[in-house]
């Protein structure tokens, strides 16, 4: 998720959704996020939780409304097979996106050694913007 300023804690950081995404949400969601946005008392990882559970608790008719987060720049180097799997998890919009994500991260886990191998060098040429996709690496997709 986009977020602007700098800092830890609920000190200089801040959530943004896409513009996109924020007019396709109920004006009460808009608000709760809002909140949540504003609350200085929480940390950004507090924050995060508490946004993603807003959005994981929208109807899938809601969600269904709202624009899909493009793809990660990797995928375009899958096999085309695997590319289209993968498009299917992500644009699904009856998985509430904690669900979404554990789905990505299983079908990568999955992938071939030497899919994964040229995955890890696509990603480091794209300056890491998915930090460690696979066991044993630090996390599969940025928070």
């Amino acid at each position: 998720m986009p977020h602007e300023g700098r800092g830890h804690g609920g000190h200089g950081f801040k959530w943004i959704l896409p513009p996109e995404v924020e007019a396709a949400l109920p004006e009460e969601t808009r608000d709760e996020i809002n909140a949540i946005r504003s609350d200085e008392s929480l940390s950004r990882h507090e924050k995060h939780d508490r946004i993603m559970s807003v959005l994981d608790s929208l109807p899938e008719d809601v969600r269904a409304q709202l624009p899909a987060p493009p793809l990660p720049p990797w995928v375009q180097h899958l096999p085309d097979e695997d590319r289209e799997r993968f498009e299917a998890v992500h644009s699904d919009t009856s998985l509430g996106f904690r669900e979404k994500r554990a789905r990505e991260r299983e079908f990568l886990d999955g992938l071939p050694d030497d899919v994964k191998e040229k995955m890890r060098r696509e990603r480091s040429r794209s300056r890491g913007r998915m930090r460690g996709c696979w066991k044993g690496q630090q996390k599969s997709f940025p928070s």
